[in-house]
């Protein structure tokens, strides 16, 4: 309706809805958020909308998506603490089952640095940070360090670059860089 409560149609519509699981809510836009929130079970009282996301993740700004909206959702409920559940909680899915824990540490120690609400639009504590969620076993030594290589893109390329006819763009410099990485 135009003062922003349910119209019958929306609380028609939540009424078919036993649940609502929505993933990847963090690239949702308003539009969509409201649309959630208006056939979702809240319209009766009984909270039904199940969302994951990860703001760390938002990549559809393009799209409108407003990553702020999973923010005010996530800041609204409790921590769900392994206990009796409340009616709504929020559960941590910071679990990483792809990265080794050195890779983790890194990745944590420069988030936690740079991100912020002004810039990410989210702290990076200990709830944002990602922990070891994998055993890897047989871990070589050789590859457990973090080896970063930054190619100042406003100066020239050096030793990449032969003459005129034969210099390398910038995505042909990075690809040469990468690829003497590997050689060795």
């Amino acid at each position: 309706n135009e003062d922003g409560t349910p119209s019958k149609i929306a609380i028609n519509v939540s009424n078919e809805f036993d649940e609502i699981y929505v993933d990847e809510f963090q690239d949702c836009n308003n539009i969509q958020n409201e649309i959630f929130k208006l056939i979702s079970g809240a319209v009766r009282n009984k909270p039904n909308l199940f969302c994951v996301g990860d703001m760390k993740q938002s990549i559809y700004k393009f799209r409108d998506a407003n990553p702020l909206n999973f923010r005010k959702m996530c800041d609204s409920y409790p921590l769900y603490n392994g206990a009796e559940p409340k009616a709504s909680n929020k559960i941590l899915l910071n679990a990483n089952f792809r990265s080794r824990p050195s890779v983790l540490s890194f990745v944590n120690s420069v988030f936690s640095q740079l991100m912020s609400r002004e810039c990410g639009e989210l702290v990076y504590n200990e709830e944002e940070s990602l922990n070891p969620g994998a055993n890897f076993e047989n871990s070589n030594p050789d590859i457990d360090f973090i080896d970063i290589d930054i190619i100042n893109q406003s100066n020239d390329f050096g030793d990449f670059e032969s003459d005129d006819e034969n210099t390398l763009d910038k995505t042909e410099a990075e690809a040469a860089h990468i690829a003497s990485k590997i050689k060795k």
